[in-house]
């Protein structure tokens, strides 16, 4: 397997096995990331976002998402088909803080999105 390449995202040339670069997913009140244009996504919200659930995943197969929060809080809704766990603490629509970035993580199993984690504040 070809190592992963940041300046031109693809295979060859890095010194880091396994590097991810994040990838921008332009604002939009809802959004619906494509596995297929990366794992890791990054975006900077200019309003209130849903976060729809990935396409085209595969069992076992992680995503994240690195959202940064401009002047004003906003609202982040996960879609009702993304599970979160009973036991995490997380309630959607959850307030982000202004000026402040959060990674999201989801996980891949029995044909769902699981939320793993929701961590900010940066």
């Amino acid at each position: 397997m070809p190592l992963y390449n940041p300046s031109t995202g693809g295979g060859g040339g890095s010194t880091y096995p396994g590097y991810t670069a994040p990838v921008a997913l332009t604002y939009a009140a809802t959004v619906t990331p494509d596995c297929n244009d990366g794992l890791v996504r990054k975006t900077s919200l200019t309003g209130n976002i849903t976060l729809n659930e990935p396409t085209n995943p595969v069992e076992g197969m992680g995503w994240e998402w690195w959202v940064t929060c401009d002047g004003t809080a906003r609202t982040l809704s996960l879609h009702a088909n993304i599970l979160i766990p009973t036991d995490s603490g997380f309630t959607s629509p959850k307030t982000l803080t202004i000026n402040k970035m959060y990674i999201l993580k989801l996980k891949y199993k029995a044909s769902a999105w699981t939320l793993v984690s929701l961590v900010g504040g940066f």
